[in-house]
């Protein structure tokens, strides 16, 4: 199976106890049939290695693996990000941030998870009697499409940019003042000459 698949049935077998994760959610034919044939892949699996660098503990992340499995890789939701990419001391933010409240909007954009596709799952009913993408699970109080699809976060921070600014706005375990952030821009001062030495 695909890893994607893998990782499903992963959270599956760790949620027996649930009605939401039983086998028949899924695989609801009835055993007497055979079951329906397989979706033809029409597409690859993203690519995800030049993220992989420094962000390798995203590779066997379930959130990670089920959409690079559909082919929506890092730089399809955070952009290309090649100044981050390129910005040794990670003084540079990604090109696109989500806070929590945007986080549902962008899972829900057209053609990705659409709230008419998602109301057929059968695991989303409480969530969206409670008001969907607004409210949250009655039960388990649960608001973000993450607290239930992967903890898709960096575990250990040693960088915190404010997601709106992009602002630098804590380095190694202290606050930045945004005054002293580096810039990603070079100033007159720090331009070099030919011969390698300040102007």
């Amino acid at each position: 199976s695909t890893p994607a698949v893998g990782a499903v049935h992963a959270i599956a077998i760790k949620q027996t106890e649930t009605r939401d994760y039983a086998c028949v959610v899924c695989h609801n034919h009835i055993h007497t049939t055979p079951p329906p044939p397989r979706e033809p892949k029409y597409y690859d699996e993203a690519d995800n290695s030049f993220c992989y660098v420094c962000h390798i503990n995203f590779k066997k992340e379930p959130f990670v693996l089920q959409h690079r499995a559909a082919n929506i890789g890092c730089s399809d939701c955070h952009g290309e990000s090649l100044p981050h990419a390129d910005d040794e001391d990670n003084a540079t933010a990604p090109m696109i941030m989500y806070t929590k409240q945007v986080v549902n909007a962008s899972c829900g954009k057209s053609g990705c998870h659409s709230e008419k596709r998602m109301k057929k799952v059968t695991s989303h009913k409480a969530w969206y009697a409670a008001g969907g993408p607004k409210g949250s699970d009655t039960k388990t109080g649960k608001k973000y499409c993450t607290d239930c699809h992967g903890m898709h976060k960096i575990d250990e921070r040693q960088r915190k940019w404010d997601k709106k600014t992009k602002i630098l706005i804590w380095r190694d375990g202290h606050d930045v003042d945004p005054k002293d952030a580096p810039s990603t821009q070079p100033s007159d001062d720090d331009e070099m000459g030919m011969d390698g030495m300040g102007m």
